[in-house]
């Protein structure tokens, strides 16, 4: 896959990143304009429709495929939870031990809360997403009746999770995620799949795209009756029903907010900031929580301007986290360290001295 005719990918992932963190640290500009779902939520679904598009086109061996995609996420999620172990029980005695529950198998999916620093929830889903293509969707040729049934299927399944277990339960399991995955799967089976640079459409889809926002903005939260979290409950009535209009109207916005997305930035080129922010997602998704946390109990102290304070986190959580991100990627070098680990070092074979003899025969 050529990373030029993919930038979209690179387009939503630092989207995606910034929705996250925006929506974090900065969440009162934001958090209004998709009822029942934060803003931020959309972040996540872009990233699985980019795992979704890019694991369909593989051709590497599963395995092989599921050891590298969880390597780096291990190695820098498992360091930063043991830092803050390091912190908080030589500040406060705490273990922070929900931190490690993601890399158990994902076994925080089970549970209805985050761990401590609660970004970390994806990366036991994001485990699960792996292992759910490597043992079934390896094979499977993804059709738009298959997303159609699994828009049904999360509808209903999200709602009885919710309803029964919890709304974390049910915004962490894969089932209140497995239409826009399996959507970035079927374009990525697609032959036709590719950039494009034709502008009127992409002029038409940022128009559909701001309309959305818009009128969703101004119409949904007339009938939203609880502003709970991770979603706001929609409508009033039996329980029954509000549960499933709420899951339908996630649904609705998960998908089309992706296409929509999909579609402007497959018509426009990755630019190098797009690309930084791209490639050091993992470590501002992991990490930018903790430092929020810093930063909010000391900025009431340096500023008591509220517009201030809210630049201040954004700017130090995404672009200061993606510069360091940046230095200590090149520092660790994660996929020289994995290749190593592995024993897959590229190495070349030593070379034969030619024997005179055969030299002469030839």
């Amino acid at each position: 896959m050529r990373r030029s005719s993919f930038d979209f990918i690179d387009w939503m992932k630092a989207i995606g990143m910034s929705l996250i963190v925006v929506g974090h640290v900065a969440g009162s500009l934001i958090n209004d304009l998709t009822p029942p779902i934060y803003p931020k939520q959309l972040g996540v679904a872009f990233f699985l429709f980019a795992m979704g598009f890019s694991l369909a086109r593989e051709r590497r061996p599963r395995w092989e495929v599921v050891r590298n995609r969880l390597f780096e996420v291990y190695l820098f999620g498992l360091a930063c939870a043991l830092l803050l172990t390091g912190i908080a029980y030589a500040t406060s005695g705490a273990l922070y031990a929900s931190n490690y529950l993601p890399f158990l198998g994902g076994a925080n999916v089970v549970f209805n809360n985050f761990p401590v620093n609660p970004t970390t929830w994806y990366i036991g889903t994001y485990l699960h997403f792996l292992l759910l293509w490597a043992f079934v969707l390896r094979e499977v040729r993804v059709t738009p009746l298959t997303i159609g049934l699994a828009i049904v299927c999360e509808i209903v399944v999200r709602a009885a999770l919710v309803t029964n277990l919890g709304g974390f339960v049910g915004y962490m399991m894969m089932p209140n995620w497995i239409s826009v995955f399996l959507f970035g799967m079927w374009y990525g089976h697609r032959p036709d799949a590719r950039q494009t640079d034709r502008v009127p459409q992409l002029v038409l889809t940022l128009a559909t795209i701001a309309a959305l926002a818009v009128a969703w903005a101004v119409l949904a939260p007339q009938i939203v009756a609880e502003r709970t979290i991770p979603f706001m409950r929609m409508g009033g009535g039996p329980t029954a029903f509000s549960a499933i209009l709420t899951s339908a109207c996630v649904s609705f916005l998960y998908l089309s907010y992706t296409w929509l997305t999909f579609q402007a930035t497959s018509r426009v080129k990755a630019n190098a900031l797009v690309q930084l922010v791209a490639r050091n997602t993992i470590l501002v998704f992991i990490a930018h929580m903790p430092i929020y946390y810093f930063l909010d109990a000391r900025l009431g102290a340096w500023t008591a301007s509220r517009p201030l304070q809210l630049v201040i986190r954004v700017v130090v959580c995404l672009f200061g986290l993606v510069l360091a991100s940046e230095v200590i990627r090149r520092a660790v070098r994660p996929k020289e360290l994995r290749d190593w680990m592995f024993g897959r070092a590229h190495r070349v074979p030593p070379v034969k001295a030619v024997q005179p003899e055969r030299m002469g025969a030839a």
